[in-house]
């Protein structure tokens, strides 16, 4: 206690912990166990492990050997490589030269590499730098590519990626297909299966057939016996003799001058026929009798078939005359049967001119007789339109003179109805349209001159209730009465009080008398209120303004910006005009620059124009170099072409022979085609 209680006890001037003798009283830590007693042992107000003299004792992993002694040197629980301070010399590996200095550095019975934190640095390989950094990373002697590990990455080529991706990937200062083992990748048609996968294998941007490598395996034939292995040896769907690629093979007789296969005695073709026999050789010399045309008549078998002369198929072309028309007029007996010319039953028809219709408008003297067409007696039928009545309605021109039906002046007598000279007039009163125009008898205008299709001859016709001319007409409604039934014809009879045309109206009551009756411009009189012809109605109550109080008369009235009926409701907005502003009923000019349905949209921007504009709707419109729908763009430039102006638009196009898009190119010659060759 004298070492604490701030006295100089024994009166030499040091106080406490100054004194000598209190030293092993003031310094806690000397003894362990003051480091764990809970204690201030030397009343410093710092217990325990916060002493610096126990800081050695409180942290077990200071000395190496504290961590394999089995004590809790510390005394915090965790006992050796269990405490955090252990960790390093716990841990083999941690440092390189650790993996390779043959101690157990971290007491645990296993050296070096055999230390899991050591198979990293022990195998070299894991990092492909490793294979290339000169080094002997795992000290056994092997450097970079000696090394086993590092043999994938010293090998370009095994993966097919590193093949195609511009890199020296095993630092030999060879990239891609340069690599030996790169080879393979890159020469696409080394395996079949690469010439029919779809894939560009060899990244070149030739894609199977397309591949020259591929060409042994695209083209079936050029190994023996394809064609006849029942196999589809180019798979492009065709199986032997099917293909075209063995069309010379599988026909007998070959391609050269030679054809030797048509007479070496065997079935080069494999169908079951030899030689003559097959059918592949029947166009040779060899196997036709008649090659040459004296062989058909001089009373052999020339090539052995049974069969002599004329009765040889061989000799069909030869032993008929007149297959040639120029054999018809040669005066030489061609055939060889005493027949010459027109005498030889197979020139009758080339020797009658006029047999066939258009021979008789054909510009040619066909049986050379120095007449031709229509001077020709035998195309007299022919060349005269109306010999049958039928011939003048059936919209033909038969005889081609450039006149069609009643326009062809052989027709005028039979168009015409009332008979030509019009005196009988028997035909405007059979009951028949002769003329075959729509329209009956006095119907027809033809008859308007016949004494029974005139009414109105006398008066009393006009009145008498009776449809005298038979036009359906009866009376007034008849316009042949006009003279008798308007009333008016004399001004006088405007003011007389007379009925004088016998419709129940008088004088300025009757419509006819409306021009004599309207004092000053009509149309104003009939917006002015007044009752200009003082007959009780004002203005539009009066039938004779109908036609001027009626927006509407005409199409242009509905047209013109103006309110014609002056009832405030201008063209369209008035309901009046409903019959010419509905689109359906508006014949529309769709070249004519002008709105004519007034929807906004004039010509072809009017989608009812749409039939009548669009370029193309005949294929030949869009190569004639004219601009058919006047939309600025002509043909092949105008977009509505471009389904007739593209080849291939149909799969089809491309095998058909014939130029669809007439550029020039046909079929797979076209770069539209995407054909695969």
């Amino acid at each position: 206690e004298e070492c604490f209680d701030g006295l100089d006890n024994n009166r030499n001037g040091v106080v406490d912990c100054d004194e000598s003798l209190c030293q092993s009283q003031c310094t806690e830590g000397e003894n362990i166990d003051e480091c764990f007693d809970g204690l201030d042992n030397n009343r410093n107000g710092i217990v325990d492990c916060a002493e610096s003299l126990c800081s050695l004792h409180c942290e077990e992993g200071e000395v190496l050997e504290e961590c394999f002694d089995g004590i809790d040197n510390n005394r915090d629980g965790p006992i050796d490589c269990e405490e955090s301070m252990c960790s390093d010399h716990c841990q083999e590996g941690e440092d390189i030269d650790e993996c390779f200095d043959s101690l157990d550095n971290n007491r645990n019975g296993i050296i070096d590499c055999a230390e899991s934190l050591c198979s990293l640095h022990c195998e070299e390989g894991e990092d492909p730098e490793e294979c290339f950094d000169g080094v002997d990373n795992n000290r056994n002697d092997q450097t970079d590519c000696d090394e086993s590990m590092c043999l994938n990455h010293c090998q370009e080529g095994d993966d097919i990626e590193e093949c195609f991706d511009g890199l020296d990937n095993n630092h030999n200062a060879l990239i891609d297909c340069a690599e030996t083992l790169c080879i393979l990748h890159c020469e696409e048609g080394e395996d079949e299966e690469e010439c029919f996968d779809g894939l560009d294998n060899n990244r070149n941007d030739l894609i199977d057939c397309q591949e020259p490598q591929c060409g042994d395996f695209c083209q079936e034939g050029d190994r023996e016996g394809e064609c006849f292995d029942g196999l589809d040896n180019n798979r492009d769907g065709f199986i032997d003799c099917g293909d075209p690629q063995c069309d010379e093979i599988c026909f007998e007789g070959d391609s050269h001058e030679t054809h030797h296969e048509c007479s070496d005695g065997e079935d080069n073709n494999r169908d079951g026929l030899w030689d003559c026999d097959d059918p592949g050789c029947a166009g040779i010399a060899l196997c036709q009798e008649g090659d040459i045309t004296d062989e058909c008549f001089d009373l052999e078998d020339n090539n052995g078939d049974g069969l002599t002369d004329c009765a040889d198929p061989g000799c069909l072309e030869v032993c008929q005359e007149g297959e040639d028309r120029d054999e018809c007029f040669d005066n030489i007996d061609n055939n060889h049967n005493g027949l010459t010319d027109c005498d030889e039953v197979q020139c009758v028809d080339h020797c009658q001119e006029g047999e066939n219709e258009n021979e008789c408008f054909d510009g040619v003297d066909n049986n050379r007789n120095d007449q031709t067409d229509c001077e020709e007696s035998m195309c007299s039928d022919h060349c005269q339109e109306g010999e049958d009545i039928e011939e003048c309605f059936d919209g033909i021109d038969n005889n081609r003179n450039g006149q069609i039906d009643c326009d062809e002046p052989e027709c005028i007598e039979i168009c015409h109805e009332g008979d030509f000279i019009g005196t009988t007039g028997h035909e405007c009163a059979d009951g028949v349209d002769n003329n075959r125009d729509g329209l009956t008898d006095c119907a027809d205008p033809d008859c308007a001159n016949y004494h029974l299709c005139i009414e109105g001859d006398e008066l009393w016709e006009c009145f008498d209730d009776i449809d005298n001319d038979g036009d359906g007409l009866v009376d007034c409604a008849d316009s042949q009465c006009r003279g008798h039934c308007i009333e008016g014809d004399d001004p006088s009879e405007c003011f007389d009080d007379q009925d004088n045309d016998q419709d129940g109206d008088f004088d300025c009551n009757d419509y006819s008398c409306a021009a004599t009756c309207f004092e000053g411009d009509i149309e104003d009189e009939c917006f002015d209120g007044i009752d200009n012809n003082e007959n009780g109605l004002i203005d539009c109550a009066d039938s004779l303004c109908a036609n001027v109080c009626l927006e509407g008369n005409n199409v242009e009235e509905c047209f013109d910006g103006i309110d014609n009926n002056r009832d405030g409701e201008t063209d369209c907005e008035d309901p009046e005009c409903q019959e010419y502003c509905n689109t359906d009923q508006v014949e529309l000019d769709c070249f004519d620059n002008i709105d004519n349905d007034q929807d906004g949209q004039a010509d072809c921007d009017d989608d009812q124009c749409s039939s009548a504009c669009i370029e193309g709707d005949i294929e030949d419109e869009c190569f004639d170099g004219i601009d058919n729908n006047e939309d600025g763009l002509t043909d092949c430039e105008d977009s509505r072409c471009a389904w007739i102006c593209r080849e291939g638009e149909e799969p089809w196009e491309c095998s058909d022979l014939i130029d669809n898009d007439r550029d020039g190119d046909i079929d797979c010659d076209d770069s539209e085609c995407q054909c695969f060759r």
